[in-house]
């Protein structure tokens, strides 16, 4: 793998606020009123700058705000923003009610993955009382919430598995793609709250970031997991990260003075917060939901009139330094949609693998294969999953042509009891009757197979695969594939306990570098 940093690389600003408050009413939507107003003033004066701001609901502050627009009009004026290109709207599901009464406290890491679907479908779907948490109706609350609000939802974020635990795992990203089939964009790990003071999950986090980031066509601000592209809160390999708009124009330029060109990045920059109007450390719905007799925040958790007007103040000039120096340099940063994210990242060459690229793939696999699978696998340009990898080499071998369904569109193993397996002889005949079968079945990979009168791990059919493959392109007719002795998880496993979730194989397999799909033009 040639790796050669790239010269004069654009990247991308993700202007986003994630909501958390359906109680202090007033508060809370002054940030939409001020901010949108400061966006349409900017963009009338800047046309050249093309803004987008992604403004990721909770359910519950979604209902909120569609309950009172005939008051407010609220909701109408937003959509209006999102009519004229300013404003798109996502789902935040981390503070919806409550943190304690809801689905998928209950899991652990040897629940089944039908009873993680079912906890985290009905966590993004179940309208819940919004003081007290648990589901009032079976629908109505979640993304089903902003969609009827604003009939949008273009990313998902702050749905995790257990408590604590960001990653949603194949069971959330599938619970949210039966509501939103086409979602491949959500946001990775977080930078903020107490998690970032766990020094065990920094290291572990950054050292498994450090595997998804090869070469300077990638870096840690975006990476592939459980199906889609991941944004993280800061670039913290490279030292990229700035602070909220509403701390002055110094906190994004040390973001944006960090970016050499050498990379291209998509960094995220946090709009209209909640500490526009509470003090620091203090969070809307935990007061709430400790406090369900009287939810709104005492006085003594609001900051002052004068610190609240400083706060939009320093937003205006910090959107203000932003558009200048966007409109003076639009070839090094520009404002980013949740599509235009996507586009960065995937291609048309991207989603169809022709049998050269996957030819590539299986020698790839194959030499990096040391005593356990590959962390991901590359065909000479792009990076894939496992799971990607698993389903193409089933296709391929069963005479069927892969097609742009099967990338990022397979669930790895749940998880397995075996750790470890010995080296083993298969038979190309039986080998052939299990791909006759199917061995994809619904799009999930299943944790184990018979193949003749062994039982294997889905790791050891996916190095016979990669290995038939390997010899049909070459010509060579095998009657038996010798499966060496081998772990059953990638090295990414280890870091993924590490950071709490314990024993999420098919997350491992999910994993695999994002490769900004434009990089060649900015190489030497």
């Amino acid at each position: 793998m040639i790796d050669v940093p790239l010269v004069d690389a654009p990247s991308y600003l993700f202007l986003f606020t994630h909501t958390e408050d359906q109680f202090n009413h007033e508060l809370s939507e002054e940030r939409y009123w001020r901010v949108g107003a400061m966006l349409e003033e900017l963009s009338d004066e800047y046309p050249a700058v093309d803004f987008t701001w992604t403004i990721e609901f909770m359910g519950a502050d979604a209902e909120a705000v569609l309950e009172r627009n005939s008051e407010t009009g609220l909701v109408d004026y937003l959509l209006s923003l999102n009519q004229s290109g300013l404003v798109e709207f996502g789902y935040h599901a981390h503070h919806d009610p409550t943190y304690s009464n809801r689905p998928q406290v209950s899991l652990t890491a040897s629940s089944t993955y039908q009873e993680a679907y079912d906890a985290l479908y009905t966590w993004i779907t179940c309208r819940k009382d919004p003081v007290l948490g648990g589901c009032l109706d079976d629908r109505g609350g979640g993304i089903d919430a902003i969609l009827a609000a604003f009939g949008q939802v273009e990313v998902v974020t702050g749905l995790g598995y257990g408590e604590g635990v960001q990653i949603e795992r194949s069971a959330g990203s599938e619970a949210v793609r039966q509501l939103l089939p086409d979602r491949l964009l959500g946001f990775g790990f977080p930078d903020h709250g107490s998690i970032i003071r766990d020094r065990e999950y920094v290291e572990a986090r950054d050292a498994l970031l450090a595997l998804l980031t090869p070469t300077h066509e990638t870096s840690s601000a975006v990476f592939w997991m459980d199906n889609a592209i991941r944004i993280n809160d800061s670039v913290s390999l490279e030292g990229v990260q700035g602070g909220p708009l509403r701390e002055g124009p110094a906190a994004v330029t040390a973001a944006l003075d960090a970016v050499d060109g050498t990379r291209s990045f998509v960094i995220n920059v946090g709009v209209a917060d909640k500490y526009h109007y509470t003090v620091a450390s203090t969070s809307p719905t935990k007061w709430a939901y400790i406090h369900p007799e009287s939810p709104e925040l005492p006085p003594d958790l609001l900051v002052s009139d004068m610190e609240r007007e400083r706060s939009y103040a320093m937003t205006e000039q910090s959107l203000r330094y932003l558009a200048e120096r966007l409109s003076s340099d639009p070839g090094a940063f520009q404002f980013v949609s949740s599509d235009q994210v996507v586009a960065l990242y995937t291609s048309e060459d991207y989603w169809d693998v022709d049998p050269s690229e996957l030819e590539q793939m299986s020698h790839w696999m194959l030499n990096k294969w040391d005593g356990r699978p590959p962390d991901w696998i590359y065909d000479g340009e792009d990076f894939y999953s496992l799971a990607d990898a698993f389903a193409l080499f089933a296709d391929a071998l069963s005479g069927v042509e892969p097609t742009e369904t099967r990338v990022s569109n397979t669930v790895g193993p749940w998880s397995s009891a075996v750790q470890s397996s010995e080296e083993i002889t298969v038979d190309v005949t039986e080998l052939r009757s299990l791909l006759a079968a199917g061995l994809v079945a619904d799009g999930h990979i299943a944790e184990t197979y018979f193949v003749g009168g062994h039982e294997l791990t889905p790791t050891q059919v996916l190095y016979a695969l990669g290995y038939l493959y390997a010899a049909e392109r070459a010509g060579v007719s095998l009657p038996s594939v010798a499966i060496p002795a081998t772990e059953t998880a990638p090295a990414t496993l280890t870091y993924l306990d590490a950071m709490g979730c314990s024993g999420c194989l098919d997350t491992a397999w999910s994993l695999k570098p994002a490769r900004s799909q434009d990089a060649a033009d900015s190489s030497d």
